[in-house]
């Protein structure tokens, strides 16, 4: 898995055991449940890249062509109710990608949560009264993506094609 929304996603459900239908991931298919009780907005902003290297790998398979590109995604973390649940749980956003757990899945998956902000931004004021409570926190991770493939020895290659036109 290399979407880096649905790692989070899976990290703050485990962490901050919430409902799995409490915590979305942006411009995906979801009902807003309704009642009281905390929701978590997982956002992509935006993605640079770092760096970018091809190198070869010998392997019982032959030689292999490996590319590796480097990103630097910047996520978007919502938190949000209609009680005081988002004000009085936001720091535990921290705590899910701060610990041990948050460790473990970096390094499954290549990943770098980097340090986290230590502000949360208010934003209940552009909900007005549909959701009282909300709070943003930005941050990046840092990522790497890598591919593998074998190269063709010569003798695997097709024969030139003699193109004769009338």
């Amino acid at each position: 898995m290399t979407d880096v929304l649905k790692i989070l996603r899976a990290l703050l459900v485990s962490e901050m055991d919430l409902p799995d239908e409490r915590c979305m991931i942006h411009n995906t298919k979801w009902t807003l449940p309704t009642g009281d009780g905390l929701f978590v907005l997982l956002s992509f902003v935006s993605a640079k890249a770092i760096s970018t290297g091809k190198w070869h790998e010998d392997s019982v398979d032959g030689l292999l062509e490996v590319q590796e590109t480097a990103y630097r995604d910047t996520i978007n973390v919502d938190v949000f109710s209609r009680s005081t649940d988002a004000r009085d749980r936001r720091h535990e956003v921290l705590w899910a990608f701060n610990g041990d757990e948050a460790a473990r899945t970096c390094e499954r998956f290549s990943l770098k949560i980097s340090d986290l902000p230590t502000e949360f931004t208010d934003l209940s004021d552009v909900e007005a009264s549909g959701r009282l409570y909300r709070y943003q926190l930005t941050f990046r991770v840092l990522k790497v993506l890598r591919r593998e493939k074998l190269v063709p020895y010569y003798s695997d290659f097709d024969g030139p094609d003699l193109l004769i036109e009338p």
